[in-house]
């Protein structure tokens, strides 16, 4: 029996944009939510706030949870993936928590990391989970 990963996902939008993680596999560039992987006895909102903190040097605020995805790699086609992958992805909205914090251009992200992307034009952009946009919308795919 594989193990189950439970990762944490940072759902960040400022100013219409959302923050993405940018990768790059053999057929471009993709995108994906910040997140991070849970340690155990770790709670999910302690992971994703440590986590990002710790990559970006900002800190955020961890609020409701949107939506709950699990993932067995046979069943999808992601890149970062290997095929034993069994993976549970939850989705928190988050904010900075520098009230100061307004305007997303500012903010200085490593732009070989990060990048934010118009909410409007997710449609086209490579981003993982490809439902991304219904859920942030919906919560839901």
């Amino acid at each position: 029996m594989r193990p189950i990963k439970n990762i944490t996902k940072a759902a960040i939008t400022l100013n219409d944009k959302i923050l993405l993680t940018k990768n790059k596999d053999k057929d471009g560039d993709y995108f994906l939510l910040p997140s991070e992987p849970q340690k155990s006895g770790e709670q999910l909102r302690v992971t994703l706030k440590r986590g990002f903190t710790t990559k970006s040097g900002y800190e955020i605020d961890v609020h409701e949870m949107l939506y709950v995805k699990e993932y067995m790699a046979e069943y999808y086609d992601n890149p970062e993936w290997e095929k034993e992958t069994h993976q549970v992805d939850y989705y928190f909205k988050c904010n900075f928590s520098k009230d100061e914090i307004t305007n997303a251009n500012k903010l200085n992200l490593d732009k070989n990391i990060y990048e934010w992307i118009d909410l409007e034009a997710l449609d086209g952009v490579r981003v993982y989970p490809e439902d991304l946009e219904n859920i942030l919308k919906y919560g839901h795919s």
